[in-house]
């Protein structure tokens, strides 16, 4: 049975999506851009290659081999060394599906200039919805492709680990603010989908 809050579709929610097509030209517009794990959102991943002065899409599924277009590399991000820097690493609900997340952060590092910028997007483990799983079928919806889920305060954690900084934490959603779903959100932000970290290599 599929919650509603993962449907299986290979493209980015539609509401997640226009959310993040509003966030991100303030970080990518004219920069150099390493998003990771780009195959199943191509919608996203074109909107990020035309902000993007010079891009690079890095993902493991063999089919994106079949796009035959020259910014897309089929690698395991964990192996990945291209021998040049980034200004921003987009790595979009990816984390969650990674076992090793320090080779993970310190592959970014090696890919980020000073000062750049990591964007992570990840499911919320407390979204309303996960409780309205519990209430109605006994347990929590659990992606077969899941490791772990973060909260932005274990993810926080975890970047101020290994050489970086969180800026910003942003909000995102899977649905429309008509459903009554939504209502929980408008008193408490922490019931959202998903969340957004935006981080700085502090690296020296």
């Amino acid at each position: 049975m599929k919650s509603r809050y993962n449907s299986g579709k290979t493209d980015t929610n539609k509401f997640r999506l226009n959310k993040l097509m509003q966030i991100l030209p303030d970080y990518i517009d004219d920069m150099e851009v390493l998003e990771i794990g780009c195959y199943k959102s191509p919608l996203l991943r074109e909107y990020i290659h035309s902000l993007s002065r010079l891009y690079v899409g890095v993902d493991i599924d063999k089919n994106i081999r079949k796009l035959n277009l020259p910014y897309l590399i089929c690698k395991d991000i964990l192996e990945l060394n291209l021998n040049r820097k980034f200004d921003v690493i987009f790595a979009g609900e990816l984390i969650e599906h990674l076992a090793n997340h320090k080779k993970f952060l310190e592959v970014c590092i090696k890919h980020l200039k000073k000062d750049g910028l990591l964007i992570l997007t990840t499911p919320n483990p407390y979204f309303f919805g996960r409780f309205l799983d519990i209430i109605k079928r006994g347990e929590p919806h659990v992606s077969r492709f899941h490791y772990c889920y973060f909260c932005p305060k274990t993810l926080t954690k975890l970047l101020d680990d290994h050489n970086f900084k969180v800026l910003n934490l942003i909000w995102l959603n899977e649905f429309s603010s008509k459903r009554l779903g939504y209502l929980p959100l408008k008193f408490r932000e922490w019931f959202s989908s998903n969340f957004m970290l935006i981080a700085k290599n502090v690296q020296f």
